[in-house]
């Protein structure tokens, strides 16, 4: 008996630890653009909009010059974690590509392509570099991430998508000098170290989801179904 007590004691005590460890989550098929304690206040941007028979978030395309996805009321430092931390982004692809080069998932950073400006170097963008620029067929999975004095962008594997079928996409960086690209749990490409590293800079102009922060013509093709960012540095216990 008391060692059923104690393995169901264990159990719990992880499943707690589990929940407490999350910053952020969102769960589109409520409808919501907020995270899922009402926390993190969204807005919805462009044509962007809530599928009820899908239960997402579908990434608008509109033709007007104007950005699409989601995008956070203000800035959130702790969305910026400066420990170990984990992103995952469920999201379903349209076979039909809009053009360009990248997709964003994630953008708290505004510029993930160039690393020579020292306005860029805060917050992090998590994002897809399609393998030919007119398909969705492969993507390779992306981040860059802004030290405060200089940036660098890390890259996974690449992966083969199915348009029928979810996929969640999932970076880890250790808060130091490694990152570890995931595809539906499954490592992409080997773990990758950074020149540098070191703790995240804190995001100076707040979050976006399903394309950039302060710009356009990097949005996601399809929909987002979830959003979750995870602290990964410590037990929770220890917070």
């Amino acid at each position: 008996m008391f060692k059923k007590m104690l393995v169901w004691s264990c159990v719990m005590g992880t499943m707690v630890l589990s929940a407490q460890n999350i910053i952020a989550e969102w769960d589109f098929s409520k409808g919501s653009p907020n995270s899922t304690d009402g926390k993190f206040v969204s807005k919805l941007r462009g044509k962007t909009h809530f599928s009820e028979t899908q239960k997402s978030l579908v990434i608008g395309k509109s033709d007007s010059r104007e950005p699409e996805g989601l995008m956070l009321g203000k800035n959130y430092p702790e969305l910026s974690p400066t420990g170990a931390f984990r992103l995952d982004v469920t999201c379903r692809f349209c076979e039909k590509a809009s053009g360009g080069a990248a997709m964003i998932l994630w953008d708290s950073k505004y510029v993930h392509y160039s690393l020579n400006n020292p306005k860029w170097h805060y917050g992090m963008t998590f994002f897809l570099v399609r393998k030919k620029q007119d398909s969705n067929a492969a993507v390779m999975p992306q981040i860059a991430l802004g030290f405060g004095d200089h940036s660098e962008i890390i890259s996974g594997g690449t992966v083969e998508i199915d348009f029928k079928t979810p996929v969640t996409f999932s970076v880890e960086y250790d808060g130091a000098d490694k990152c570890t690209f995931f595809a539906n749990g499954k490592i992409v490409g080997a773990p990758r170290s950074l020149k540098t590293g070191g703790p995240l800079a804190p995001s100076r102009y707040g979050i976006s989801i399903g394309d950039r922060l302060m710009a356009l013509s990097a949005r996601f093709d399809g929909e987002i179904l979830s959003v979750k960012l995870t602290d990964l540095s410590r037990p929770a216990a220890e917070k």
